[in-house]
Protein backbone atom coordinates (compact mmCIF):
# COMPACT_ATOMS: atom_id res chain seq x y z
CA UNK A 1 0.00 0.00 0.00
CA UNK A 2 2.71 2.76 0.85
CA UNK A 3 5.31 0.75 -1.34
CA UNK A 4 5.47 3.30 -3.73
CA UNK A 5 5.28 6.32 -1.64
CA UNK A 6 8.00 5.40 0.58
CA UNK A 7 10.15 4.78 -2.47
CA UNK A 8 10.02 8.37 -3.62
CA UNK A 9 11.12 10.13 0.01
CA UNK A 10 14.80 9.55 1.46
CA UNK A 11 13.24 11.30 4.56
CA UNK A 12 10.24 11.39 5.65
CA UNK A 13 9.29 13.66 9.09
CA UNK A 14 6.45 13.54 11.08
CA UNK A 15 4.70 15.97 14.42
CA UNK A 16 3.26 14.14 17.04
CA UNK A 17 0.14 15.00 18.94
CA UNK A 18 -2.65 15.11 16.75
CA UNK A 19 -0.73 13.74 13.89
CA UNK A 20 0.63 10.07 14.59
CA UNK A 21 -1.94 9.48 18.48
CA UNK A 22 -4.94 11.47 19.19
CA UNK A 23 -4.21 13.40 22.03
CA UNK A 24 -5.41 17.01 21.26
CA UNK A 25 -8.75 16.04 22.85
CA UNK A 26 -6.68 15.90 26.05
CA UNK A 27 -4.72 19.42 25.90
CA UNK A 28 -7.90 20.84 25.53
CA UNK A 29 -9.08 19.23 28.72
CA UNK A 30 -5.64 19.93 30.52
CA UNK A 31 -6.16 23.67 29.52
CA UNK A 32 -10.11 23.48 30.48
CA UNK A 33 -8.76 22.18 33.89
CA UNK A 34 -5.91 24.62 34.47
CA UNK A 35 -8.23 27.44 33.74
CA UNK A 36 -11.20 26.33 35.65
CA UNK A 37 -8.32 25.95 38.71
CA UNK A 38 -7.71 29.27 37.70
CA UNK A 39 -11.45 30.44 38.46
CA UNK A 40 -11.45 30.83 34.41
CA UNK A 41 -14.23 29.06 32.52
CA UNK A 42 -12.98 28.03 29.48
CA UNK A 43 -16.41 28.19 27.29
CA UNK A 44 -14.55 27.22 23.87
CA UNK A 45 -15.44 24.28 21.77
CA UNK A 46 -12.98 21.93 20.74
CA UNK A 47 -12.91 23.35 17.25
CA UNK A 48 -11.93 27.31 18.97
CA UNK A 49 -9.47 25.47 20.71
CA UNK A 50 -7.27 23.78 17.98
CA UNK A 51 -7.67 27.37 16.03
CA UNK A 52 -6.07 29.04 18.78
CA UNK A 53 -3.84 26.65 19.70
CA UNK A 54 -2.41 25.86 16.68
CA UNK A 55 -2.11 28.88 14.83
CA UNK A 56 1.05 30.39 16.30
CA UNK A 57 3.38 29.23 19.07
CA UNK A 58 1.71 31.78 21.45
CA UNK A 59 -1.76 31.54 19.53
CA UNK A 60 -3.59 30.31 22.66
CA UNK A 61 -1.83 32.63 25.42
CA UNK A 62 -2.65 35.29 23.11
CA UNK A 63 -6.52 34.32 23.06
CA UNK A 64 -6.41 34.22 26.66
CA UNK A 65 -5.02 37.67 27.39
CA UNK A 66 -7.94 38.80 24.96
CA UNK A 67 -10.74 36.97 26.48
CA UNK A 68 -9.60 36.27 30.36
CA UNK A 69 -7.02 38.58 30.70
CA UNK A 70 -7.31 38.28 34.99
CA UNK A 71 -6.05 34.78 33.74
CA UNK A 72 -2.34 36.23 32.93
CA UNK A 73 -2.60 39.16 35.98
CA UNK A 74 -2.41 36.57 39.11
CA UNK A 75 0.49 34.25 37.37
CA UNK A 76 2.53 33.85 34.56
CA UNK A 77 2.38 32.47 31.23
CA UNK A 78 5.26 29.71 32.70
CA UNK A 79 3.36 29.01 35.86
CA UNK A 80 0.23 28.49 33.88
CA UNK A 81 1.76 26.32 31.53
CA UNK A 82 3.17 24.43 34.38
CA UNK A 83 -0.13 23.64 36.00
CA UNK A 84 -1.46 21.84 32.47
CA UNK A 85 1.13 20.09 31.84
CA UNK A 86 1.00 18.72 34.91
CA UNK A 87 -3.07 17.96 34.11
CA UNK A 88 -2.21 16.32 31.51
CA UNK A 89 0.55 14.35 32.66
CA UNK A 90 -1.92 13.04 35.06
CA UNK A 91 -4.59 12.27 32.39
CA UNK A 92 -1.74 10.00 30.50
CA UNK A 93 -1.74 8.22 33.35
CA UNK A 94 -5.30 7.07 33.11
CA UNK A 95 -6.77 7.92 30.00
CA UNK A 96 -6.01 5.50 27.24
CA UNK A 97 -4.43 7.21 24.15
CA UNK A 98 -4.75 6.16 20.21
CA UNK A 99 -2.94 6.23 17.17
CA UNK A 100 -4.92 8.41 14.52
CA UNK A 101 -6.39 6.97 11.75
CA UNK A 102 -3.89 5.16 9.28
CA UNK A 103 -1.18 5.73 11.27
CA UNK A 104 -0.28 1.69 12.32
CA UNK A 105 -0.52 0.92 8.37
CA UNK A 106 2.26 3.51 7.74
CA UNK A 107 4.56 2.63 10.50
CA UNK A 108 4.10 -1.10 9.63
CA UNK A 109 4.70 -0.37 6.16
CA UNK A 110 7.65 2.13 7.21
CA UNK A 111 9.52 -0.71 9.46
CA UNK A 112 9.86 -2.59 6.19
CA UNK A 113 11.47 -0.06 4.40
CA UNK A 114 15.17 1.76 4.11
CA UNK A 115 13.27 5.40 4.34
CA UNK A 116 14.94 7.45 6.91
CA UNK A 117 12.16 9.22 9.79
CA UNK A 118 11.96 11.27 12.80
CA UNK A 119 9.27 12.61 14.80
CA UNK A 120 9.86 16.62 15.82
CA UNK A 121 7.23 17.61 18.74
CA UNK A 122 7.08 21.18 20.31
CA UNK A 123 5.69 18.15 23.61
CA UNK A 124 8.61 17.56 26.11
CA UNK A 125 9.95 14.22 26.41
CA UNK A 126 8.09 13.43 29.61
CA UNK A 127 4.85 13.97 27.58
CA UNK A 128 6.17 11.96 24.86
CA UNK A 129 7.62 8.59 26.75
CA UNK A 130 3.93 7.46 28.11
CA UNK A 131 2.81 7.11 24.77
CA UNK A 132 5.49 5.42 23.26
CA UNK A 133 5.85 2.92 26.29
CA UNK A 134 2.10 1.97 25.24
CA UNK A 135 2.05 2.27 22.07
CA UNK A 136 5.23 0.27 20.60
CA UNK A 137 4.70 0.74 16.76
CA UNK A 138 5.53 4.32 17.44
CA UNK A 139 9.20 2.98 18.02
CA UNK A 140 9.68 1.89 14.64
CA UNK A 141 10.46 6.05 14.06
CA UNK A 142 14.11 6.02 15.03
CA UNK A 143 14.62 9.61 15.92
CA UNK A 144 12.63 11.89 18.38
CA UNK A 145 13.28 15.37 18.88
CA UNK A 146 10.89 16.59 21.95
CA UNK A 147 10.93 20.46 22.65
CA UNK A 148 14.38 20.72 24.86
CA UNK A 149 16.08 19.96 21.85
CA UNK A 150 16.16 23.17 19.88
CA UNK A 151 15.96 26.47 20.53
CA UNK A 152 12.73 27.76 19.10
CA UNK A 153 9.06 25.95 18.69
CA UNK A 154 7.02 26.17 15.70
CA UNK A 155 6.35 27.85 13.56
CA UNK A 156 9.96 28.09 14.03
CA UNK A 157 11.98 25.87 11.80
CA UNK A 158 14.18 24.60 14.56
CA UNK A 159 13.29 21.20 15.71
CA UNK A 160 12.93 19.94 11.82
CA UNK A 161 16.51 21.24 11.01
CA UNK A 162 17.80 19.59 13.92
CA UNK A 163 16.54 16.31 12.75
CA UNK A 164 17.70 16.75 9.11
CA UNK A 165 21.14 17.15 10.53
CA UNK A 166 21.09 14.09 12.80
CA UNK A 167 19.75 12.20 9.61
CA UNK A 168 21.59 13.82 7.29
CA UNK A 169 20.75 15.72 4.36
CA UNK A 170 19.20 14.37 1.80
CA UNK A 171 17.34 15.57 -1.39
CA UNK A 172 13.33 14.07 -1.00
CA UNK A 173 11.95 15.07 1.89
CA UNK A 174 8.58 14.95 3.52
CA UNK A 175 7.26 16.17 6.44
CA UNK A 176 3.52 15.79 7.92
CA UNK A 177 1.78 18.10 10.30
CA UNK A 178 -2.17 18.46 11.84
CA UNK A 179 -1.24 22.61 12.03
CA UNK A 180 -0.80 25.25 10.19
CA UNK A 181 2.07 26.93 12.51
CA UNK A 182 3.77 22.88 12.09
CA UNK A 183 3.23 23.68 7.99
CA UNK A 184 5.15 26.89 8.33
CA UNK A 185 7.64 24.78 10.48
CA UNK A 186 8.49 22.35 7.98
CA UNK A 187 8.23 25.11 4.96
CA UNK A 188 10.87 26.79 6.49
CA UNK A 189 12.95 24.57 7.06
CA UNK A 190 12.89 23.62 3.06
CA UNK A 191 10.83 20.46 3.51
CA UNK A 192 8.15 19.38 1.18
CA UNK A 193 4.79 19.74 3.71
CA UNK A 194 1.89 18.02 3.87
CA UNK A 195 -1.50 19.15 6.42
CA UNK A 196 -3.47 16.01 7.61
CA UNK A 197 -6.74 17.33 9.42
CA UNK A 198 -9.84 16.38 8.75
CA UNK A 199 -10.70 20.55 9.03
CA UNK A 200 -9.69 21.90 5.34
CA UNK A 201 -7.88 25.01 6.17
CA UNK A 202 -9.18 28.16 4.63
CA UNK A 203 -6.21 28.66 1.89
CA UNK A 204 -3.83 25.93 0.70
CA UNK A 205 -0.84 27.42 -0.65
CA UNK A 206 2.41 25.61 -0.79
CA UNK A 207 1.25 22.57 0.67
CA UNK A 208 -1.01 19.44 0.69
CA UNK A 209 -3.86 18.96 2.43
CA UNK A 210 -4.86 15.35 3.34
CA UNK A 211 -7.68 14.04 5.35
CA UNK A 212 -6.26 11.43 7.02
CA UNK A 213 -2.29 10.41 6.79
CA UNK A 214 -2.97 7.40 4.66
CA UNK A 215 -4.62 8.81 2.12
CA UNK A 216 -1.02 9.71 0.85
CA UNK A 217 -0.76 6.87 -1.12
CA UNK A 218 -3.31 8.47 -3.61
CA UNK A 219 -1.47 11.23 -3.87
CA UNK A 220 1.80 8.77 -5.51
Amino acid sequence: MFKNFLASYDIILFDFDGLLVDTEPLHFFAYKEMCFKNKIHLHWNFTRFCKEAHSSALGIWEAFQKEFPSLLKEKSRDALYQEKKEIYQDLLKTTPVRLMPGVDALLQALAMSDTLSAVVTNSALSQVEPIRKTLSILNVIPLWITREDYPLAKPAPDGYLQAIKQLGRKERIIGFEDTLKGIHALQAAGVEAVLVTPRRPEEIKGFVHLDRIDCICLQT
